[in-house]
């Protein structure tokens, strides 16, 4: 005994006899006949999981017997997020592309071409509901309705077939009599994938659809809606092609929905030329009642986040301030030429650590230089770092001999005279000096603890405590970490980060030593290593140059994930308290550059280490996209865009002189580049 299995009856023929005539019911009749024959001959050999399934056919009425769907067609879910004032979340979105994406790859090596893909022919079987944030909730839509679907022949098929605004430009043009291939399909999937974005049929509101098709007219996308991850769009646009050659096929589309990146990418920001940077820094505009400074930026109370950079080119140094808002760049300038090192952010400021011991500071808003500190008249090394302590407000600098000076972070905007040097109280930490590579702050309740990676793979830890109370001398004694020896010999402590985690109430230090490719996690109480994250083997499976090893450039926590950024232009992305890698991105390039600086989008505080869905349950997306959405950004030289290498591809096989050489260099590869991302779900998609 077969189970038994809840089905659907599609009615073929009009049951209404008497509302028609004769004639009418003879054509009525012949045409379910004929769609019966073409959906019959088409389902009985199909079996995929994401194609509904047919089980039998009633003679009369004539009538398919097909699997019942349970939550009805994918369109009517739409119409009820778009009635909540709500957007499908990322992982539905990606869901549904690859589940109907492998639905007609399957259709199209069997030779056939459906012709008629929408949401109103996608059943759904599983599905999360409008207002809730599950990223692991099941999504499974099937493809139905083949009514009009053709078997063609490998150099294509004719007939005309379809639902305005989904048929291809090369059927409607030549009202299907031309030979067409199932680049078709493509083309109907960019408007279905404009579907999922918008939650609203393209076009709807054109009067002559198929004229604005074929004269290249496509839908457009509001402000509010490009607020979606940026492939989501790079992958309509591309489906949508004018020419059926530049559209991908099925199997390329599942390939570029596959990578980490596709659903994670936001913007890229090129700086337009090689520039070097030497240092960055976030500085973090909350909710606020006034009206904002940048005009791209819409609802005034919306949180932004200003990005720093202190950049290097041709002996020209430069400070350049991009604005994110909503993950994505909506400004950028630049300030007068200075030559900055190290920089931080305190709640009102920036902050600067240039040459000759001289400290700036700078007004976000007006992104001016407000004060100029000079720390020491006494000659010291290179500037290293510099970092805000919160709890004592104050500014900590370090230099590459180990010397450490402080200075009040209290500034006052009024009767500043900017082209004088203002006095300020500083004082030099009496601390042992050693060559320094790295440093970084823990601040716990009661204490402050520097954290210095120096030679021979050790850090050193000071408790400055006492020492940040200027009335009083106190002697500090350094307590020396080991750290993981380098297998090769002489190694440093090149990179330091702090996180503290409010799962288990314990502050951590990240180390690295160069060179080498393990990040190692110190419990910053006990001074103890508690786990490593070995990023040469999390990468092992990624093609890269011969002879080009894994080595770290950056480190930063958010929201409870590591990320790391390596010289083959690779972020890994690992769980903080497990160091567990959870994702790749491949975003930068391999030839020249590393990447220089990973920087969150958000405050980073105990409340968003966890993401958790519940607690958003209610809240539109579109509401949430500035709450929820945590971000980060990668700096670093070239930029890796799936998209672009695929035009590449076409572009090789369309130009023969192409085919077996390389495309020229360009500013993909030299230039540098700011790369936004959303920063959560890194497990679901």
């Amino acid at each position: 005994n077969l189970p038994a299995k809840s089905s659907a009856i599609k009615n073929l023929c009009d049951t209404k006899r008497n509302s028609t005539t004769i004639d009418h019911r003879m054509y009525n009749a012949v045409h379910a006949y004929t769609t019966a024959r073409q959906e019959i001959a088409i389902l009985q050999s199909l079996h995929h999981p994401q194609i509904v399934e047919l089980l039998g056919v009633v003679i009369h009425p004539l009538a398919l017997v097909l699997e019942l769907a349970p939550h009805g067609s994918l369109n009517s879910l739409l119409k009820t997020y778009r009635d909540k004032q709500d957007m499908l979340p990322v992982f539905a979105v990606k869901n549904v592309i690859l589940q109907i994406a492998s639905a007609l790859s399957y259709l199209h090596s069997k030779g056939i071409i459906y012709r008629d893909l929408k949401s109103e022919n996608v059943l759904v079987w599983s599905f999360p509901i409008p207002l809730t944030v599950k990223p692991d909730f099941h999504v499974d839509v099937r493809l139905a309705d083949y009514g009009i679907s053709r078997m063609s022949l490998p150099t294509g098929t004719k007939g005309f077939g379809g639902t305005p605004p989904f048929i291809a430009p090369e059927i409607l043009q030549h009202v299907g009599k031309d030979i067409y291939t199932d680049k078709v399909d493509s083309f109907s999937f960019g408007m279905f994938i404009y579907e999922l974005v918008t939650c609203q049929q393209p076009l709807w509101k054109e009067s002559h659809v198929n004229n604005f098709i074929c004269q290249g007219g496509r839908p457009k996308v509001t402000p509010e809606e490009t607020e979606c991850p940026s492939h989501f769009l790079d992958l309509m646009t591309l489906c949508w092609s004018q020419e059926a050659k530049d559209r991908p096929s099925m199997d390329d589309i599942i390939k570029l929905a596959s990578c980490t990146e596709f659903c994670h990418f936001m913007d890229a920001v090129s700086l337009e030329a090689a520039v070097t940077v030497l240092a960055s820094c976030i500085f973090f505009y909350g909710s606020s009642s006034e009206s904002c400074a940048y005009d791209n930026i819409r609802d005034i109370g919306e949180s932004y986040t200003q990005l720093w950079l202190s950049t290097h080119l041709a002996d020209k140094n430069m400070l350049e301030i991009y604005t994110f808002y909503r993950n994505k760049c909506v400004e950028s300038k630049f300030v007068k030429h200075l030559s900055v090192h190290a920089l931080c952010s305190s709640d009102q400021h920036v902050w600067g650590l240039g040459n000759k011991q001289m400290v700036y500071v700078f007004s976000p808003e007006s992104l001016l230089c407000i004060q100029q500190i000079m720390l020491t008249v006494e000659p010291v090394c290179s500037p290293l770092d510099i970092h805000y302590l919160e709890q004592s407000k104050k500014i900590l600098t370090i230099f590459t001999d180990g010397t450490v000076i402080a200075c009040e972070a209290e500034v006052s905007e009024h009767s500043l005279n900017l082209e004088e040097e203002n006095e300020a109280v500083v004082h030099t930490l009496q601390l042992p000096r050693n060559t320094t590579f790295s440093s970084t702050v823990v601040e716990t309740r009661h204490r402050c603890l520097l954290w210095r990676g120096t030679t021979d793979c050790m850090l050193e830890v000071f408790d400055i405590t006492d020492l940040l109370d200027w009335q009083q001398k106190h002697d500090v004694k350094a307590m020396t970490v080991g750290h993981l020896a380098d297998e090769k010999g002489q190694s440093v402590c090149y990179l330091l980060v702090t996180w503290s985690s409010a799962l288990t109430n314990t502050d951590y230090v990240f180390s690295y030593n160069y060179p080498g490719s393990t990040v190692v996690r110190w419990n910053v109480h006990t001074h103890l290593q508690e786990s490593t994250l070995d990023c040469e083997s999390a990468v092992a499976d990624i093609k890269r140059p011969k002879k080009k090893t894994c080595l770290v450039t950056a480190m930063n926590v958010v929201a409870g994930h590591l990320y790391v950024g390596t010289t083959l232009g690779i972020i890994v992305v690992a769980e903080a308290l497990t160091m567990v890698p959870l994702a790749i991105l491949q975003c930068h390039g391999t030839s020249e550059f590393y990447i220089k600086a990973i920087q969150p989008l958000q405050v980073d505080t105990g409340m968003m280490e966890v993401c958790t869905p519940a607690s958003t349950v209610g809240i539109p997306r579109s509401a949430q996209s500035s709450r929820d959405q945590r971000g980060i950004i990668t700096v670093g030289r070239g930029f890796v865009d799936p998209f672009r290498n695929f035009l590449e591809q076409l572009k090789r096989s369309s130009v023969p002189y192409l085919e077996s050489g390389k495309l020229p260099d360009d500013m993909y590869k030299r230039h540098a580049f700011l790369i936004s991302w959303i920063a959560e779900d890194w497990c679901n998609y």
